[in-house]
């Protein structure tokens, strides 16, 4: 069973009587396997690609650890990673990882996703750390309700009629990294290009730019394209009036107005997770208000798997973000 603490996975040990006898604490477990009394782990972080850890029981002398391999970034990539806690709207304890190679970054990325019980744990390849990191942003990583970084419960505050908690969770990061006077570029992808997309119909005088992929947008016909039925348990079905009134109150695409920042949006024409329909139709909606977005569309799917594709995608939205914290 995996445990979550304080955003991250410690791996406890116990006796065949349920006692508590080891733990091990690390950031991110992504496998693990054993041979009879030793146990293998994977591992990840925000500077480590893995990590692969031997740990043996000997019950006359107790545990040992040796790593057996370990893949860490190029000390010139290497990023300070800074737990960051705030209080919500409505006195919720907020945190977030705050990625920094700078006191003095260009902008900061605010990213978030805050659904499905999906949990946002320290990794290696979280939303193109790299190349941003290279290029002088500093990067807010956020754990939303919505997700299972506290458990059942604070994936339930995040869903179906309580969908609206996710988006002032990320708003109230958006205000923390204003209050010092930074740049801010909000970025999420599929359910996390429904939050930004909400979130820049919030509050966009607080967005200097927006980052939108392969997104999930209009809220009232979802369900009706590809596999988005599945998506009714945690979004709520819109044909169903005690759902249909509150989704559309958020839905990205039923609320769109002029004066939203410049946003950059991307899809992948084969994408069959997420209509590429709701990005197409969102863009060709919002640029008819006097909206500034840009729309970039990949031959790929919902997820880019080829490397070419990949620096493709990379090359569009790392250029955008530059022309953004050119321009403010």
């Amino acid at each position: 069973m995996e445990v979550i603490r304080d955003y991250r996975t410690p791996v406890i040990f116990y006796d065949l009587k349920g006692r508590k006898i080891h733990e091990k604490t690390l950031e991110n477990v992504i496998l693990m396997d054993s041979k009879d009394n030793v146990l293998y782990i994977a591992e990840t972080s925000f500077n480590t690609r893995y990590k692969i850890i031997r740990e043996v029981y000997d019950p006359s002398i107790g545990f040992s650890t040796n790593i057996i391999e370990e893949i860490k970034e190029d000390k010139e990539d290497q990023v300070k990673v800074k737990d960051v806690y705030i209080k919500g709207e409505d006195n919720v304890t907020l945190h977030a990882f705050l990625l920094t190679k700078s006191d003095r970054p260009k902008a900061v990325v605010v990213y978030g996703y805050g659904g499905f019980r999906i949990p946002i744990l320290p990794g290696h390849n979280i939303i193109h750390r790299l190349p941003l990191s290279r290029l002088g942003f500093s990067i807010l990583v956020t754990n939303l309700r919505g997700g299972n970084e506290n458990g059942e419960e604070w994936h339930r505050q995040g869903m179906l009629l309580n969908k609206k908690n996710v988006f002032k969770d990320f708003e109230e990061f958006v205000r923390f990294v204003k209050g010092f006077g930074g740049k801010v570029i909000t970025m999420g992808s599929s359910n996390g290009g429904l939050l930004v997309g909400a979130t820049i119909n919030d509050i966009p005088n607080l967005v200097d730019c927006a980052v939108i992929g392969h997104p999930v947008l209009d809220m009232l016909r979802y369900h009706k394209l590809y596999v988005g039925k599945y998506w009714i348990s945690e979004y709520g079905d819109p044909d169903k009036p005690e759902f249909r009134d509150y989704l559309a109150s958020y839905s990205p695409y039923h609320n769109i107005k002029p004066g939203l920042p410049n946003t950059f949006v991307y899809t992948g024409i084969s994408d069959d997770r997420v209509h590429p329909g709701h990005a197409l139709k969102y863009v060709a909606k919002s640029r008819s208000m006097g909206n500034n977005v840009l729309l970039f569309v990949n031959d790929t799917g919902h997820a880019v798997a080829d490397p070419e594709s990949l620096a493709l995608e990379y090359s569009y939205l790392l250029a955008f973000m530059e022309e953004c914290v050119k321009e403010r």
